[in-house]
């Protein structure tokens, strides 16, 4: 039997870097905020978000 997370946010990013990379504050801060945004608006369990970031580009800044 498969438990689905009740709300994610998947990242193609390497292991041991949930929220992005070192020294990037705004980068991990978007990170949190789209999860936290997700379990405002996720409609059901099982929800899963891939924003598609990409890591070493930083589009986060501004």
């Amino acid at each position: 039997m498969q438990v689905p997370p009740p709300r994610a946010v998947f990242l193609s990013w390497p292991l041991g870097h949930p929220l992005g990379e070192p020294d990037h504050p705004a980068q991990q801060r978007w990170v949190l905020l789209n999860a936290f945004a997700l379990l405002e608006s996720a409609s059901s369990p099982g929800t899963l978000a891939e924003p598609g970031w990409e890591w070493g580009s930083n589009p986060f800044e501004g």
